[in-house]
């Protein structure tokens, strides 16, 4: 974690900590502008900071739908503690699955 540039420093040394930090510091950098990491297991993780501040986050998978438990353990490995004011919202589109929410501090 030395050297890590930006706002969000990783929760831990854990790999998708890492990589959310870094996700975070993207859209902090370009708000309105959606980012995306693409993890092994064709997990797929966008973001986007709103004008409101709210994070709107989203995972999702074309071979199969990502489970609770992935969605769970993305937001544990955020750099900060954010939560859904909503369930969050389960859907497919354009052959992959989706869940989706909006976050706040």
């Amino acid at each position: 974690m030395l050297g890590f540039k930006g706002m969000y420093k990783p929760r831990n040394d854990k790999k998708l900590a890492i990589i959310l930090a870094d996700l975070m510091n993207q859209i902090e950098q370009e708000p309105g502008t959606p980012k995306r990491s693409n993890l092994r297991g064709g997990l797929r993780i966008d973001a986007i900071k709103g004008i409101d501040g709210a994070l709107r986050l989203q995972i999702s998978r074309k071979s199969k739908s990502p489970s609770q438990k992935e969605w769970e353990t993305v937001l544990k490995h955020l750099p900060i503690e954010l939560s859904c004011q909503n369930e969050p919202n389960k859907f497919e589109h354009q052959g992959f699955s989706y869940i989706r929410a909006e976050l706040h501090k």
